[in-house]
């Protein structure tokens, strides 16, 4: 049914086709580029900004950088913040929270609210756990979650930072002993956990408080690989790492992706995408409706597993298409009610399903290749007796008086970065609601 319909809606497209196919690739492009001095010792991506610390030789700095690449610096105050490494994330309150681990081994949490830094939780050292995963994860309005690698429990523990104190889990199972852990929230209550140093996949239901592994096959066994959820495209990203190969380190340039399974989606074939130890989140951008990946910092390990040769790695780069899919409401006529057209974005060989709240019981469904006319008519058009306006030429319609109606966009490349149509309308009384705009985008 939803093939059938697909080529009804996508008929009226065909005359829009260029014979030439738009060239759409998800790969990794430098947003900034890399620095001539500094390092960056941790990084977290915090209401919408990458939020890093730096250490340079003229002093150490928490940097802020927007989607346009600009900058602000704020220079460190408290020595606290520079005696040892980190890991961050967002707290519960919405502020930059900071877990310090001191070179004495006792750690520290803090939080900054962008003017002042306050300490919670002083403790340890405790050299039997170790903190792994690169960074906290947290979801907003919800406190943040770190991973412990535990020798005396042989486990991976989970704890949450509850009322400024860190406080265990009580989970039984989930992967064994390892500090090569990559982590992420796929969900509000699922957090998927990659093993490098078995190659195993793990899911964390944090509500169920279940652990639950992979049955399948995973990335090979790798350290300081980059993991985050890709929202728009609904799947998991993993990024880099380093191996060994006899006595010599290997960093690897490989990028997978999960969606039910591991796909292994390229092997870049430029070294510069080479890294370990980086942070990879996924940064929404406002214009469109869709995100893009990022990689911060990192390191490249070569030479010998004694004595290896650590080049840092600066920069920042993103991953994401080059053509996106994107839904976008039009602005609506005064007789449009305030329910509204809502549909999944249309990525080529993807189901959509286009939905209203309140459509009537002859609500018609529009698809249309036009906003601004409908043959020799210019859009939009008032309709007869009504203040309602026609924004989209009816190319197609359909009896839409369930509210929801599916249909498959087509796998053909040369449908990337076209736009078409939607409109409901209900002709007993030619109340229109407001279009809906559909960018057709690759995965």
């Amino acid at each position: 049914m939803t093939s059938t319909r697909s080529q009804f809606v996508f008929a009226g497209l065909a005359a829009l086709i260029p014979t030439t196919p738009v060239t759409s690739q998800v790969f990794w492009k430098e947003t900034l580029p890399a620095r001539t001095s500094g390092t960056t010792l941790w990084a977290t991506l915090h209401n919408n900004r990458i939020v890093a610390f730096d250490r340079s030789p003229s002093g150490d700095r928490i940097v802020s950088i927007d989607k346009w690449g600009r900058s602000k610096s704020h220079d460190i105050t408290d020595p606290r913040l520079s005696k040892g490494s980190g890991i961050a994330g967002s707290g519960s309150n919405g502020d930059l929270c900071i877990l310090l681990h001191y070179e004495d081994g006792v750690e520290e949490t803090t939080e900054w609210d962008g003017t002042n830094w306050r300490f919670y939780d002083r403790r340890g050292p405790y050299p039997w756990q170790t903190v792994v995963g690169g960074h906290l994860l947290s979801l907003w309005a919800t406190d943040p979650i770190r991973f412990v690698a535990d020798s005396t429990t042989g486990r991976i523990e989970v704890e949450d930072f509850t009322s400024h104190r860190w406080s265990r889990r009580s989970l039984t199972g989930g992967p064994r002993y390892t500090t090569f852990v990559s982590a992420a929230y796929m969900s509000d209550r699922e957090i998927i956990v990659f093993d490098g140093l078995r190659g195993e996949t793990w899911f964390l239901d944090v509500i169920a408080q279940t652990w639950s592994k992979y049955a399948g096959t995973s990335p090979s066994p790798r350290e300081g690989a980059a993991i985050a959820f890709d929202e728009a495209r609904g799947r998991v990203v993993l990024h880099g790492g380093r191996t060994r190969v006899g006595n010599t380190y290997q960093t690897l340039n490989e990028t997978w992706e999960w969606e039910g399974r591991w796909i292994g989606r390229f092997t870049n074939a430029t070294s510069v995408d080479q890294r370990y130890g980086h942070w990879m989140f996924y940064e929404p951008s406002p214009s469109l409706g869709v995100a893009r990946g990022l990689i911060v910092g990192g390191a490249v390990a070569s030479g010998s597993h004694a004595s290896p040769t650590i080049t840092p790695r600066d920069d920042v780069r993103d991953y994401g298409p080059t053509a996106p899919a994107w839904t976008n409401e039009s602005w609506g006529s005064p007789c449009d009610a305030n329910e509204h057209l809502v549909a999944d974005r249309p990525w080529l060989g993807r189901v959509i399903t286009v939905s209203l709240e309140r459509a009537g019981p002859i609500t018609l469904l529009l698809a249309g290749a036009s906003e601004t006319a409908w043959g020799p008519f210019k859009l939009p058009i008032q309709l007869p007796n009504t203040q309602c306006l026609l924004r989209v030429s009816p190319d197609w319609i359909s009896p839409f008086a369930g509210g929801r109606w599916s249909y498959t966009v087509p796998v053909d490349p040369r449908l990337i970065g076209h736009e078409y149509f939607h409109q409901a309308i209900d002709p007993s009384n030619l109340r229109t609601w407001r279009p809906l705009v559909m960018h057709i985008g690759e995965l």
